[in-house]
């Protein structure tokens, strides 16, 4: 099934005749059946669209990267803030 997309959303890319979608932000990860997956805020679509991906569907390590060190930075500044 096609969904119509919205006036401002632009069709996704097509890498090897297969859809690609750009991402916003990584807002979680879980494990799940084994697999790594990520919940991803999708750059042109709205918050009903977020969604888990598994990590190996993903092209961009730099995504991952970028998510675990903020994850770490944050449970830095809690480990911190806690032994005051």
């Amino acid at each position: 099934m096609t969904r119509a997309l919205g006036p401002n959303v632009t069709p996704p890319e097509e890498i090897d005749g297969a859809p690609v979608y750009a991402v916003c932000r990584l807002l979680d990860s879980r494990k799940w059946g084994g697999l790594l997956q990520y919940l991803v805020d999708w750059e042109v679509y709205g918050p009903k669209e977020q969604c888990w991906v598994p990590a190996e569907d993903m092209l961009d390590p730099g995504l991952f990267m970028d998510f675990h060190s903020q994850l770490s930075e944050k449970a830095n500044s809690l480990s911190q803030g806690s032994s005051a």
